[in-house]
């Protein structure tokens, strides 16, 4: 991962004070750039062309437009070579490059030819703005603040914070956090008027007049395959992901839970390449229910890859806290949280500074009992009461879980019910203003009704 700041005036110090604040997301180099209008950083770290050719920011040849950027475009090298036929010379191997040449191309609908993970700002001296973009799923962070005159953007909250902003809690999102357990699934965060720009939205800022317009460009709603229930669509879609991903510079390794999302990549990666080192990071809890270690050293074994594990302890959580909470920011909902931090963590002490992870599986695939209780649902509306009931003893003979059937319960359950269910549940630990002071605030899942409406938020929302 690497870091990218900036805002919409010029003050140097500050600008390094932004990039000290997100060093760890780019210990490989630091770049700034400004003029009388902008400041602009970036923290990188080395993945592709380790030449120095394509350090960042990075401006065109005629020093009209500026970049800088983080993340992967992996169908990098066939829109390269489509803009080397229109007539544009590269003087690196890097994404970065393609995407700025690609703006000139195509303008903002540059993002429409990019397949891989991104935020970026581009900022256009010709036309005097910013162009901000996320991807398509929200893999890499972009938060702003705005507050009408000072215009400030970064890979992470806490370079925000060295600006002389406001630091006041969101108590409408805390809400949201506490009473549905929802987190990262609007545009606001936990600190009052500090925003994420959104998955698929485009940003852009006029330095001229200061308005700040956001639009999306993708709706996976509008994108739907009519193969997609095809396993051998599915097998040659998943296989060139995962091949498009190894292209790299540096050694690469993978999390491998022994699930079927982390242990389809490794065997993948091996049928890839035959001959390649893989190593693969695992979490590890001798004598307990939850461990996997069966299951990982099946795939480790199969594939001849070295395996690191990692067994967290009660003291080392307590020690990991605070480090844990600042590379967060924002408060989570599980310890599955700390469990990826010490992968990390660990793959960092090895060497390694890309994983591939199997993060997403689950909402793709609608595999876990959230997705089953909307599945019970539809066959229950279509009155096929004896598959319901085959599928239900099956899930249970498998995991002794009564989940599924919990979540059926609550897909049924009406509104005003559910509501005072909550507040007969939550109420206890919640004041009684907080409550009143955010009646009006609902969750976002409610109005979900079908299997395939459930898949497509939570893709959005929760996938990566």
């Amino acid at each position: 991962m690497c870091g990218v700041i900036g805002f919409n005036w010029k003050d140097e110090l500050l600008l390094n004070q932004m990039c000290k604040a997100i060093k760890h997301r780019g210990p490989d180099g630091k770049g700034i750039y400004l003029d009388d209008k902008v400041s602009l950083g970036h923290n990188r770290l080395d993945i592709l062309d380790k030449s120095g050719t394509d350090k960042q920011p990075m401006s065109d040849e005629n020093n009209a437009i500026v970049l800088t950027y983080n993340g992967r475009v992996y169908n990098f090298p066939q829109i390269r070579e489509e803009l080397i036929a229109k007539g544009y010379k590269f003087k690196s191997r890097s994404d970065a490059e393609v995407i700025l040449h690609a703006y000139e191309e195509y303008g903002t609908d540059c993002v429409q030819h990019f397949n891989g993970m991104w935020a970026f700002c581009i900022y256009d001296k010709t036309k005097n703005m910013l162009f901000l973009s996320r991807d398509r799923f929200g893999i890499k962070p972009l938060y702003y603040y705005f507050d009408g005159e000072r215009f400030i953007f970064s890979s992470e909250i806490k370079a925000i914070l060295e600006h002389d902003v406001p630091r006041k809690e969101n108590r409408g999102v805390i809400f949201d956090y506490l009473y549905f357990n929802l987190t990262d699934h609007s545009e606001e965060t936990f600190f009052k008027d500090i925003k994420r720009l959104m998955p698929s939205h485009n940003m852009i800022f006029d330095l001229s007049d200061r308005k700040l317009k956001i639009s999306r460009y993708y709706d996976i709603t509008k994108n739907t395959v009519e193969s997609a229930n095809d396993p051998g669509k599915i097998k040659d879609l998943f296989t060139d992901a995962v091949n498009r991903a190894l292209v790299s510079d540096v050694a690469m390794g993978s999390c491998l839970s022994g699930g079927i999302d982390s242990s389809s990549i490794v065997v993948t990666m091996r049928n890839i390449d035959p001959d390649v080192q893989i190593k693969t990071f695992s979490m590890k809890f001798p004598g307990e229910a939850m461990d996997e270690s069966l299951y990982q050293r099946a795939v480790y074994e199969k594939v001849n890859s070295v395996n690191y594990g990692v067994t967290p302890q009660p003291s080392e959580l307590i020690e990991d806290l605070h480090e844990l909470f600042m590379t967060q920011e924002e408060p989570f909902s599980g310890t599955s949280v700390y469990g990826q931090y010490r992968i990390m963590k660990l793959a960092n002490e090895t060497g390694i500074k890309v994983l591939m992870d199997g993060q997403g599986a689950d909402q793709v695939l609608s595999g876990s009992s959230y997705f089953n209780g909307y599945y019970y649902y539809e066959m229950l509306k279509q009155f096929d009461v004896a598959q319901l009931f085959r599928e239900a003893s099956q899930y249970y003979s498998k995991s002794k879980s009564l989940i599924p059937l919990v979540y059926l319960g609550l897909r049924m359950t009406p509104g005003e019910l559910k509501r005072y269910l909550y507040n007969h549940q939550k109420a206890p630990y919640l004041s009684r203003r907080f409550l009143e002071e955010n009646a009006d605030r609902e969750d976002m899942r409610r109005h979900i009704s079908s299997l395939q409406e459930a898949a497509y938020s939570s893709i959005l929302f929760y996938a990566l």
